[in-house]
């Protein structure tokens, strides 16, 4: 276990470590936290990249801005404008805030709120609150993970066909003529 006692800062720098990482503190804007098993995180994250390759992460406060991910799942105070990606189970204390979230099971252990954001859940959500009257727009999916993937691509691949066609009504006719020489005989 890579243990630092306090507040990860400049004197420690970025972790990457193979194996679980403890931070006593604080996790503060900019780091790097990148561990192969367990993350544990004492105080709050804000604008920081955390993640765990086979394991969970645990943030006791609450996490501002960043991006956590964990193989497993993870579990936090509360979470204001971050991008959360897990395999398993996502417990926020208190509340998700203009989030992006991508888990199996979404589950409030106390209730919850749930306000702005995206959220795709493939198996199971539990809040108590979901949206706002205050105009917060809060879209949640309950979907396969790889299906929505595979609709984002076609998305995708769709709008540059939309604008590669113009060109190609230009270049086909150049490259027929291109043919038609050179099938006859004539060179270039």
């Amino acid at each position: 276990v890579f243990q630092v006692k306090g507040d990860l800062d400049l004197s420690i720098g970025n972790i990457k470590y193979h194996g679980a990482a403890e931070i006593g503190g604080h996790v503060p804007a900019g780091f790097e936290l990148v561990a192969g098993g367990d993350v544990g995180i004492m105080g709050t994250a804000e604008s920081a990249t955390i993640s765990s390759a086979r394991g969970l992460v645990q943030v006791r406060g609450g996490v501002f801005g960043g991006n956590l991910s964990a193989a497993t799942d993870i579990h936090l105070g509360f979470a204001h404008e971050a991008t959360i990606t897990c395999g398993g189970i996502l417990e926020p204390g208190k509340y998700l805030q203009h989030c992006t979230v991508r888990c199996s099971i979404l589950r409030f252990p106390r209730g919850g709120v749930l306000v702005g954001g995206e959220t795709l859940v493939s198996k199971e959500l539990e809040v108590e609150v979901l949206g706002t009257s205050a105009g917060s727009p809060t879209k949640v999916k309950l979907a396969v993970p790889e299906e929505e993937d595979a609709r984002a691509d076609l998305e995708r691949m769709t709008a540059e066909e939309k604008k590669l066609s113009p060109l190609r009504e230009i270049l086909e006719p150049k490259v027929m003529a291109i043919r038609q020489r050179l099938s006859s005989g004539g060179q270039l």
